[in-house]
């Protein structure tokens, strides 16, 4: 089909949506002709034309097609007939469909349908629902602690996968839960927390965390006007520190029962949950998530986030590449280009980062449930046509760089603001890395270099297992506050690195490079922001500390930080790209092939003559090297290249946006 075809396609399509024809009407809003719009996207003539595109999944943003949104079982009955009608004429033309299970609670008519649920709703210190936001007051969040509405929801699921035969669930909402003044002081969850304490703690460790070991008054934290949580730049306190920890915790857990149920019923069923990505503000404490927890509770991440990729004018980089990095190490996808906005470099993006565990949607490009820009479909084309260089591809990442959750909970700015910087820096300087989580610490040896950008609150076992791997010749580099704090945020006496620091005290820091053992340690003072960023705009402003996008800008000291990396590594960094910052790469193995992904984030400009130096430690004889991009036609041998001992030398012709290269071997 040309292009001219599908462009009127794509006029004519009327993307299903993921609201029910009852949502739309209660919010209001909408437009005078939304029931013809329904009917449009529910016939066979419009799926039709969807499957023309070559779609292999509904929704094309990846979340999922209206099932339940929270109205009652009963109520929504009718539509999710609707639904099922869908998903069969989806079926017909070989598309499969992910279904929207939404996560509130319709108070107007789930509670005369199921008076039991107004014990499902979270309850705040004051005794009051806990509302969404934008107004929504007759919209309440559930408590995840609340074992009826567990169950409720395993049946909503039951009747998605057996009688409508959906292909996916996509559940919604945890991504946004309320913050705090806003965290659920219901019952259940009162006793919940107190259990696990218990559950958390012996009695001699409880009475070293709290000075003592009966817990019958000890009840979730409370806010008054003098005590404001968007106050607090470090959380110190142990009872507020045990409450974000219990939030993700249940928060998480709900989802991992929900996972096994599904599993349970049907293996081959993946389960997509809205928890968003990684951005410059305390999810932990804002939103309960702790994303390192959801491993085993879903395959896919939704990240409707708004922040997309593209380069700013005065030349910050913005991207969800550290979410699609966060996804990979916990084995998971994302489901799509994740925001309205996507094109191309976002596609590009997705394209370098992800790991495709199914097939990926289109974005939201030119509209609010569908592609509208045949470029964004020369890309997906361009997917499917090499599908099989984004499967089966391993991180060949030397460098992880650490974000502990006490370091990054119990601190509502400094280590966030000194981790995302880091991270810039080795996005931008195309040094191919992973972000790990505490559960990961036990996998350093099979990395060159840690990286703990002000992680400042370690435990002794965690500092145990970094010096181990420094000993037997890995590299560190540090910054900042590395651990003068303890797991609980106690300020040790001296640095719990001091002896690979080579100094104890902090007053003493100082930028030095140290050997330990058979290892390497640089540690860094300070990671030098491009320009000031205040923790708050309004001293009087009732706002979270949130580093913007905006402010993802490179630090002033990048380079030291780069030089530290590589010096740490002993020259273990499998690759250099000459390139502008303008440049992100991503490098994988798959089979005997090494595979790097090159995007140009300057739209304006084709970067020509990229050189690449390639290490080949297994010193494996060279078969060819391609390249292949969207954005020109055909694919192209690169001839000309250099070996020379474990190196391979040459250079990329031209980057538009975005192109792969795959290097084979015999």
């Amino acid at each position: 089909m040309d292009d001219a075809l599908r462009e009127n396609l794509l006029k004519e399509i009327v993307w299903p949506s993921n609201e029910p024809l009852m949502f739309e009407r209660r919010r209001g809003g909408t437009i005078t002709d939304i029931e013809e719009q329904y009917a449009i996207a529910h016939s066979e003539e419009n799926i039709r034309k969807i499957a023309a595109l070559g779609v292999r999944l509904l929704p094309a943003d990846g979340g999922g097609v209206h099932f339940y949104k929270g109205f009652g079982f009963e109520i929504e009955k009718e539509e999710m007939q609707n639904t099922k009608k869908l998903v069969e004429l989806c079926h017909k033309y070989g598309i499969k469909v992910s279904v929207y299970i939404g996560g509130t609670l319709f108070a107007e008519t789930l509670f005369l349908e199921n008076p039991k649920a107004r014990e499902w709703a979270q309850i705040d210190q004051d005794g009051k629902p806990i509302t969404y936001s934008g107004h929504q007051t007759n919209r309440y969040f559930p408590c995840y602690n609340n074992e009826e509405y567990l169950g409720y929801i395993k049946e909503i699921v039951r009747y998605a996968i057996k009688e409508i035969g959906a292909d996916r669930i996509f559940f919604d909402n945890p991504g946004i839960g309320r913050p705090e003044p806003q965290s659920c002081h219901c019952p259940k969850c009162v006793k919940k927390f107190k259990d696990f304490l218990r559950n958390k703690y012996d009695e001699e460790t409880l009475r070293k965390r709290f000075g003592f070991t009966r817990l019958d008054l000890i009840s979730p934290p409370t806010w008054n006007i003098f005590n404001q949580p968007w106050d607090l730049i470090t959380i110190d306190d142990p009872l507020k520190q045990e409450w974000i920890d219990f939030r993700c915790h249940s928060k998480a857990e709900f989802f991992r029962e929900i996972y096994k149920y599904i599993k349970s019923l049907n293996p081959s069923i993946p389960v997509a949950i809205n928890i968003k990505g990684i951005y410059g503000r305390n999810r932990a404490f804002i939103e309960a998530i702790d994303h390192s927890r959801f491993s085993g509770a879903c395959d896919c991440m939704i990240m409707d986030s708004g922040v997309y990729a593209h380069m700013t004018e005065d030349g910050a980089l913005i991207s969800e590449i550290r979410s699609f990095k966060v996804a990979r190490i916990l084995n998971m996808t994302v489901a799509s280009p994740p925001c309205r906005g996507a094109g191309k470099v976002e596609w590009a993006v997705a394209m370098a980062f992800n790991k495709p565990l199914m097939i990926p949607g289109f974005g939201y490009e030119g509209g609010p449930y569908g592609p509208k820009d045949i470029e964004t479909l020369h890309y997906y084309d361009f997917y499917l046509k090499h599908e099989d260089l984004y499967t089966n591809a391993e991180s060949i990442a030397e460098v992880a760089i650490l974000r502990s959750f006490t370091s990054m909970a119990y601190n509502n700015f400094s280590t966030h603001l000194s981790t995302i910087l880091f991270e810039q820096t080795l996005i931008q300087a195309k040094i191919p890395f992973d972000i790990i989580f505490d559960q990961q610490i036990e996998n350093l040896p099979r990395y060159s270099v840690l990286v703990l950008a002000n992680q400042e609150s370690l435990s002794d076992e965690q500092i145990r297992r970094i010096r181990e791997f420094v000993f037997n010749g890995g590299g560190l580099v540090a910054t900042d506050a590395t651990s003068l704090y303890d797991e609980w945020r106690r300020r040790r006496r001296c640095f719990g690195l001091a002896d690979l620091f080579g100094f104890e005290k902090i007053e003493d820091a100082h930028k030095n490079m140290n050997f330990y053992g058979k290892g390497r340690v640089v540690y860094i003072p300070r990671i030098e922001p491009a320009e000031q960023i205040p923790l708050k705009k309004d001293e009087e402003q009732r706002k979270y500390i949130d580093i913007s996008p905006n402010k993802w800008k490179l630090p002033k000291n990048w380079y030291e930080l780069v030089e530290a990396v590589e010096w740490a590594s002993k020259g273990r960094i499998p690759l250099k790209i000459y390139a502008p910052l303008s440049v992100v790469a991503e490098f994988y193995r798959r089979n005997k092939e090494l595979i790097l992904h090159l995007v140009n984030f300057d739209v304006n400009n084709t970067i020509k003559n990229i050189l690449v130096e390639l290490k080949n430690p297994a010193k494996r004889r060279l078969k060819r090297i391609s390249v292949l991009s969207p954005d020109y036609e055909g694919e192209e041998e690169i001839k000309n290249y250099f070996e020379d001992k474990d190196k391979i030398l040459f250079k990329i012709p031209k980057l538009v946006i975005y192109t792969i290269v795959i290097v084979e071997f015999l």
